[in-house]
């Protein structure tokens, strides 16, 4: 079943007419029908992660692919009033702050990009800014997103077009046409799911023999796989020669550990970026990574949290090992960790 997911509910109340899905008991803003699940998520960023971090480990295995809905601004003239378009690209700008992680829709027809915005977009300066990096501007469909992504689920995003930047009293504008909104929604919704438009990945892959994927990891190879064919045109063989399979082949341990390293490979290959911040702080991290200190990060780059481990029989060698702890330069690796060599 599909999860739509709404910031608010007048832009789904087509979606929750009489007939349409029921309250999910003791879940506030999640609905069920026979054909999908409805999700409200409240405005902004932070309520959008939670809600739909929850909504989707609650439903676990019942949803199998997640559909962002809702209205959205214009930041230039490729985006008219009224137009409802199909998401490419989710980008993330937080108080001046560019995320680089960023993430693709499975649509391979989509063309037009999207930033969701920490704060309302009410002036044009702020506006000019954000155009340099979409043509749309929301503030909830990135963390929608990334969760789908973690989950390695699946995901669309579709928005209607309901201001441009500029416009005195957005709000105001948007709930006073939000009857019209959500029926235009609605009706492209059942456009799209009639002419079987919106597909999960359904390929059968002709893999090398000594991997195994397990179910989640099939679902994330999928969704790599075509992330890649819509960035680079890499079909599977492509992809596997550019990342030398047959040296991962070759190394001894698990098959599925092979196939761990298979999806990670994928994931440098479809962000290089990404994987040379990730190397650079591998690099640095290598002279403390002893028998002394041990030193796990938060391998998606998402976060500054560090976790440092140490062991000690006695005071002296406990001291020691806290004075080469002392060594690592914080300020260092968080200028590594944005991008910076």
């Amino acid at each position: 079943m599909d999860l739509l997911v709404f910031a608010h509910r007048q832009e789904a109340q087509s979606f929750l007419k009489e007939d349409g899905p029921k309250p999910v008991e003791n879940i506030e803003g999640l609905y069920e029908s026979e054909n999908y699940f409805l999700l409200l998520t409240g405005e902004g960023l932070q309520n959008a992660m939670q809600k739909t971090s929850f909504a989707l480990g609650l439903l676990k295995d019942k949803v199998s692919r997640v559909l962002s809905l809702g209205v959205s601004g214009s930041l230039n003239q490729e985006a008219k009033k009224g137009d409802i378009h199909s998401i490419r690209t989710i980008y993330r700008e937080e108080d001046g702050q560019m995320s680089f992680k960023s993430f693709s829709s499975n649509d391979d027809m989509a063309k037009i990009d999207l930033i969701s915005s920490n704060k309302r977009v009410l002036d044009s300066t702020y506006a000019n800014y954000l155009e340099n990096f979409a043509s749309l501007v929301d503030r909830e469909c990135w963390s929608v997103a990334s969760v789908a992504k973690m989950l390695s689920l699946p995901f669309y995003s579709y928005r209607l077009i309901s201001d441009e930047v500029g416009d005195e009293e957005i709000c105001k504008i948007v709930k006073e046409k939000a009857p019209e909104y959500s029926q235009e929604l609605y009706k492209f919704y059942l456009t799209k799911t009639q002419n079987s438009a919106i597909e999960g990945p359904t390929q059968e892959l002709d893999l090398p023999s000594g991997l195994h994927f397990s179910v989640s990891m099939k679902r994330k190879l999928d969704n790599l796989l075509h992330s890649l064919e819509v960035k680079y045109n890499y079909d599977l063989e492509e992809a596997l020669k550019k990342i030398q399979i047959n040296t991962i082949l070759e190394k001894e341990c698990l098959p599925k550990k092979k196939a761990q390293m298979v999806l990670e490979e994928f994931s440098h290959l479809l962000n290089p970026h990404k994987a040379q911040v990730l190397k650079n702080i591998q690099n640095y991290l290598t002279s403390f990574e002893s028998s002394e200190v041990n030193i796990k990060i938060d391998k998606d780059l998402d976060s500054l949290k560090t976790i440092f481990k140490i062991q000690a029989k006695d005071q002296k060698e406990f001291n020691y090992k806290v004075s080469q702890l002392s060594k690592f330069d914080f300020e260092q690796y968080k200028s590594l960790l944005e991008g910076n060599k």
